[in-house]
């Protein structure tokens, strides 16, 4: 209960940063792209994030958060990226082990059509230890800016829950390509004193 009530407070704090916030997220984003040399320009679709299935993904809206939760050892960094749809919202959302910098669970919530031709919900799923056959997830993440988060990641991951409603080439999705920077991020132990 006290970690629903931590992740629900800083969910809330992320949500009411100031626009100068987010004004200085965006300078720095730009600032790290250049150092990279790796400039993806926001298009009408939101910014460019990865492929899935070999077709570009964009996102609207990203977030972080760092905790260490009661019942693991190590900090958890929690990077989630949301796009905004005509109805609902499509998320993709990856969890890591900051100690050992990989990932450990991932999550995305797409809007497929299903075999019908209609729009649903389907959830897509893993974390470390219990991959299924054919599933796979790697990626580091990069918190030394203490504002802002890097990081990549790849993973494969069958759909367990909608399978039957979902067309064929949507059962398992594959993300590639998955590079970020520049995402703003709060270390709960931080701002609680921890």
């Amino acid at each position: 209960m006290k970690t629903l009530t931590i992740l629900f407070l800083s969910i809330l704090i992320l949500s009411c940063k100031d626009e100068n916030s987010i004004a200085a997220t965006s300078n720095n984003q730009t600032n790290i792209e250049e150092q990279n040399e790796v400039v993806v320009p926001p298009t009408q679709n939101g910014t460019y994030l990865c492929k899935i299935n070999g077709k570009n993904w964009y996102y609207t809206e990203a977030s972080g958060i760092v905790s260490k939760r009661h019942d693991a050892s190590f900090r958890i960094a929690t990077i989630t990226f949301k796009k905004k749809l005509d109805k609902g919202n499509e998320a993709i959302q990856l969890e890591y082990n900051v100690e050992e910098n990989k990932v450990i669970r991932v999550l995305a919530n797409l809007k497929p059509n299903d075999k019908s031709g209609n729009r649903i919900s389907a959830n897509y799923t893993t974390r470390e230890g219990y991959l299924e056959p054919g599933e796979s997830i790697s990626g580091s993440v990069d918190l030394s800016n203490t504002e802002t988060a890097s990081g990549s990641a790849t993973f494969t991951v069958a759909n367990d829950y909608q399978k039957s409603k979902l067309k064929t080439e949507d059962q398992i999705i594959k993300i590639t390509d998955l590079n970020f920077s520049g995402v703003a991020y709060s270390d709960i132990n931080k701002v609680f004193g921890q």
